[in-house]
């Protein structure tokens, strides 16, 4: 309570729940984990605590979806109810042979499988919505989704696949997926034939996320009267997008808030790396949005200025980002 009535002292209005589970693989990188069960009952307890001391001071109150990040498995609860809903990758064998095979990381799901989706839903959204109460949608103004991608790369080793994949891309391109595994891999030589078919892939892997992830939270969440609000991942370096996620746009359409993300020197004074922060907007511009968000600072540094921050957020602002997520 304490906590809250400083923020809202400070001057800001709103504030944003941010779980880090010690069962989170990478919460060693914090000074502590969260002791208590992630999504348990003590934590909805203090939940319901916040939810109650925002109403009374005026806060409005973000949810983030995941225990760490990425986004979608919710904290491995996903994948130990049902581990077919892993991430899938397609690989190559010794002999040349084109293997479909879960992936070893941990938390990672089939973003285009709508299971998955539907079953993260069930275990973080509507235990939060459930817990809430009439606040959903009041206090509770939306819920910020987190870096979720795909695992592999096209043109690497391992490609993006899922068992949703074959049927989708034979009915969208009219000839079997199998034919172009090998232009998938690293080849000595790209010919243009060759850029098309990767294109026609990564067309489909997107085209599968947006619809069976992306787009069953948005619904959802416009169902239930708040905002979907969120970024993926390393969207400052382009060359990443279809590794991770495909089309930027197709994503970030899917939220009424788009963002990205800013916290680790991405943008700097006297850099000139900021143009990335236009992607958010143009899905904004495309959709009729109003908001377009920023996860900014935290990995900076304990070196980082006021004045530098000042910098940072304005070089964010006139590429059309209104709203920042501060983190500490």
């Amino acid at each position: 309570a304490g906590q809250l009535k400083e923020i809202r002292n400070a001057g800001f209005r709103s504030v944003c729940i941010h779980p880090m589970p010690e069962a989170f693989d990478e919460s060693h990188f914090f000074r502590k984990g969260m002791r208590m069960k992630y999504l348990g009952t003590g934590y909805f307890s203090r939940f319901r605590f916040a939810v109650r001391e925002c109403r009374r001071l005026g806060l409005s109150l973000t949810l983030y979806d995941e225990g760490g990040w990425p986004s979608g498995s919710a904290c491995g609860a996903v994948i130990r109810k049902n581990p077919d809903l892993a991430a899938w990758v397609l690989v190559r064998t010794e002999k040349g042979k084109f293997l479909p095979q879960q992936t070893s990381l941990p938390n990672r799901i089939d973003l285009m499988n709508p299971e998955a989706a539907r079953l993260f839903l069930k275990l973080t959204h509507e235990k939060y919505r459930k817990a809430a109460g009439r606040q959903f949608g009041r206090t509770i103004r939306g819920i910020f989704t987190d870096e979720a991608r795909w695992c592999g790369r096209v043109g690497s080793n391992e490609i993006p696949w899922s068992p949703c994949l074959p049927e989708e891309f034979f009915r969208r391109n009219g000839f079997p997926v199998e034919e172009i595994y090998e232009m998938l891999f690293p080849l000595p030589e790209i010919t243009e034939e060759i850029r098309r078919m990767r294109r026609l892939y990564l067309e489909c892997c997107t085209a599968l996320t947006v619809r069976n992830f992306f787009g069953i939270l948005e619904r959802w969440c416009r169902k239930h009267g708040i905002a979907l609000e969120g970024h993926l991942s390393g969207e400052d370096e382009f060359r990443n997008h279809a590794g991770a996620f495909g089309n930027a746009l197709a994503v970030l359409d899917c939220m009424e808030s788009p963002g990205v993300d800013a916290i680790w020197r991405q943008i700097w004074p006297g850099g000139e790396d900021g143009t990335f922060a236009k992607i958010a907007a143009s899905s904004a511009i495309r959709r009729k949005r109003k908001t377009v968000l920023s996860e900014s600072f935290n990995v900076y540094g304990y070196d980082l200025t006021s004045s530098s921050m000042n910098w940072i957020a304005n070089a964010q602002f006139i590429r059309g980002v209104n709203r920042l997520m501060v983190m500490p």
